[in-house]
């Protein structure tokens, strides 16, 4: 999410317009409300649409931060001397907490996230984000990072993507985790023909999946603001917000239970289809042999055809619905 609705309550009015000021500084996601009387708490609470942060003390309610006056490790609580950074912090939390939707106050509002799932394999989800991956990347001032989130990097299945003079993953999951430093990104990623990024591919299970807290592992990516895109390929498993993104899920045209599943989804892809009726939010790909080539060792897509016709229109209509 890159906005944050905050409301804030406090004894002191002055020092609840100087901690409106500092989020709002802090994070230019941060729009904050001041509330001047119990009235509009009360109200406020009943929307359930603002976290509520407030020195006041008030029975237990899961959109309220409490301020202290001294140091507390209470989940829903923080001393008054804390960082405006800490406050923000543990007022994303319990956002977190309430909604499962995560609010980055370093997010980029210039970055596009377009997060692709399916449910099972063979859907078409892998060719899907490689093909939109390598059609943002031919456009002129975009940065594009394919993320892999599936069990295994199978995506090596179409191009080389393995570089032995790149850091594995393993070490930018320590590097992210355990070091307080900025990480160089670069060092990670290799880069293909039509110029998307990509971290190499692991021969076993990823470890992006296995081994860490996806969160903050995109955190990471996000705060290195190298790209103006991410392509996650989340393959099949539930279809979740992982970040701000744009969710699209990816269905086969045979998988009845699916069709008839509704699914939290920006868009849905209707794969191998024989419709042609696509609207502002479904969209029909006709079966397309043609776009792919079935080598020995790997597969490739062509980026003429029906099938990355049918991405570009997607990539069309989000830049348009942003």
């Amino acid at each position: 999410m890159n906005k944050f609705e905050i409301a804030i309550f406090t004894k002191n009015s002055k020092y609840a317009e100087a901690l409106a000021k500092g989020l709002c500084v802090e994070s230019k996601g941060v729009e904050a409300l001041i509330l001047y009387s119990m009235e509009d708490v009360i109200e406020e609470l009943e929307t359930e649409k603002r976290i509520l942060i407030t020195d006041i003390e008030m029975p237990p309610h899961p959109q309220i931060l409490t301020l202290t006056d001294e140091e507390t490790y209470e989940m829903k609580s923080v001393t008054k001397k804390a960082p405006v950074k800490e406050i923000l912090r543990m007022a994303t939390l319990i956002h977190y907490h309430n909604t499962g939707d995560l609010f980055d106050p370093n997010e980029d509002r210039n970055l596009t996230t377009i997060n692709i799932v399916s449910y099972e394999g063979g859907s078409g989800a892998t060719s899907l984000a490689l093909t939109m991956a390598r059609l943002l990347a031919t456009e002129e001032d975009n940065n594009v990072l394919y993320l892999n989130l599936t069990k295994k990097d199978d995506y090596f299945l179409y191009g080389k993507y393995f570089a032995a003079d790149r850091f594995p993953k393993r070490q930018f999951i320590y590097e992210t985790f355990y070091t307080n430093e900025r990480v160089e990104i670069e060092n990670y990623l290799c880069v293909d023909e039509w110029g998307v990024k990509y971290f190499c591919a692991e021969a076993d299970q990823n470890s992006f999946l296995w081994d860490c807290n996806l969160q903050i592992i995109l955190k990471g990516i996000r705060d290195s603001k190298k790209f103006t895109h991410i392509i996650i390929d989340s393959g099949k498993g539930v279809l979740q917000r992982i970040v701000e993104d744009i969710r699209i899920r990816i269905i086969r045209k045979d998988n009845m239970l699916a069709l008839l599943t509704e699914g939290d989804a920006d868009f849905e892809v209707i794969n191998f289809s024989t419709q042609h009726d696509s609207d502002a939010k479904k969209y029909h790909i006709p079966a397309d042999t043609d776009s792919f080539n079935l080598e020995k060792d790997n597969i490739e897509i062509s980026l003429v055809g029906k099938f990355s016709e049918a991405a570009s229109k997607i990539l069309k209509d989000i830049a348009e619905k942003e």
